[in-house]
């Protein structure tokens, strides 16, 4: 192994969207990701196969190798899958009334207004739950005017009957309960954190920051509101290392544009203002959940350094048959932000996660890591001077 090689040791902390993966899935999905990322990237690796549990997270470790260079690193996963659960259980007599409510509250403290001006497909996301619940309640509207000597009073009871018969029906299968369940808890994130999050945030905080070494973390979709949260958690702490924070398909924006979202709006101008936190968010345009061309320090009204963007092109990352088939869902498409690639690309997760590049070097890279890696996954001159780099300088926002 060569001076410009050492071996690199991260903590790496994922905070995953509102998608519920229990730990054994989560681990499970894990090593397949990294088995088709080694294949790609023509590199060796492992995935510990055990992993360990807390109320907060599942921990596993990963060592990832080419021919001059390898890692090692603390996988984290935070853990509030069980919370989701909980949530994703309530029925639809609940469900509806707070699904409803949580909408017009997004609308009514100016978020709406504001995705419309910041990215219009995510206002259609925003208002695609109230569309087809409009489409449900005018279907049974409909049919029951096929009801012979209704009078009105009647045919709206029979329409609301109808309706609560079409909803579930309907709305599991187009992702209805997950979006109104996905729209409960943000308003809720709006304020601040559930107490059970908060909490499990804390013992992760508390768990972080006395440690040394090369800290990364990544958050995906609502994952990135938490992250935000985890960072000013560690700032409180004390913590005065480098922060490298990857938000990726972020709804940093879904939650800060509401007005009384002034807590995430603080946590975001803290870590922009510390000066220890290089923030790159990456943004894509074909995902209507995320805020493409939007960076997120200046929308928010933050007078601080901003966040770097970046393009992540899906197209470019999966097989054009995988690609079909994820861009008729919305919820594969989005997910693909932390799922493998087939191909090698400038964006790969695993590798900004597990390689031997430091998220700055990945983010000044504009094809990442591949002309820093050669086809045996081997280091290029590129990749040799930028380990150089790494070595004798730190995170800089």
């Amino acid at each position: 192994m060569t001076e410009t090689s050492l071996k690199r040791r991260r903590i790496v902390v994922q905070l995953g969207g509102y998608h519920p993966i229990p730990p054994d899935e989560a681990h499970a999905k894990a090593s397949r990701d990294f088995a088709r990322f080694l294949a790609v990237w023509h590199l060796s690796g492992t995935v510990a196969p055990g992993a360990r549990q807390t109320t907060s997270q599942v921990q596993w470790a990963v060592t990832l190798a080419g021919p001059d260079w390898q890692t090692e690193a603390s996988h984290r996963i935070f853990r509030w899958d069980d919370l989701i659960t909980t949530e994703r259980k309530r029925s639809w007599l609940t469900r509806f009334p707070l699904g409803i409510t949580s909408l017009f509250d997004f609308a009514a403290h100016g978020a709406l207004v504001r995705y419309v001006g910041s990215a219009w497909r995510y206002a259609l996301f925003f208002l695609y739950p109230a569309i087809l619940l409009t489409i449900i309640a005018a279907a049974a509207w409909f049919v029951t005017g096929f009801i012979p000597g209704i009078g009105t009073p009647l045919r709206a009871l029979a329409a609301m009957v109808t309706f609560a018969i079409l909803l579930p029906f309907i709305g599991n299968r187009l992702y209805l309960d997950h979006l109104l369940d996905d729209w409960i808890h943000a308003a809720a994130l709006v304020r601040q954190p559930t107490p059970e999050v908060e909490t499990r945030l804390d013992e992760l905080a508390d768990e972080l920051a006395p440690q040394e070494g090369e800290l990364l973390i990544i958050g995906h979709s609502l994952g990135a509101v938490l992250g935000l949260h985890l960072i000013a958690k560690l700032l409180d702490r004390g913590y005065t290392r480098p922060v490298r924070f990857a938000s990726v398909g972020s709804s940093v924006l879904k939650i800060g544009f509401h007005r009384k979202a002034v807590r995430l709006r603080g946590d975001a101008a803290r870590a922009a203002e510390s000066g220890q936190v290089l923030w790159v968010d990456f943004q894509a345009l074909n995902d209507v959940m995320n805020f493409y061309k939007s960076e997120p320090v200046a929308a928010l009204g933050i007078n601080a350094p901003p966040a770097h963007t970046r393009t992540v092109r899906f197209r470019s990352m999966v097989r054009p048959d995988r690609y079909r088939r994820l861009e008729r869902n919305f919820f594969r498409l989005h997910n693909q932000f932390v799922n493998a690639n087939d191909f090698r690309a400038n964006y790969d997760m695993q590798m900004m996660a597990f390689g031997p590049f430091t998220l700055e070097t990945l983010t000044e890279s504009p094809d990442g890591a591949m002309s820093m890696l050669d086809d045996n996954g081997g280091l290029t001159e590129a990749g040799r001077m930028a380990l150089q780099s790494q070595a004798t300088s730190r995170a800089k926002p």
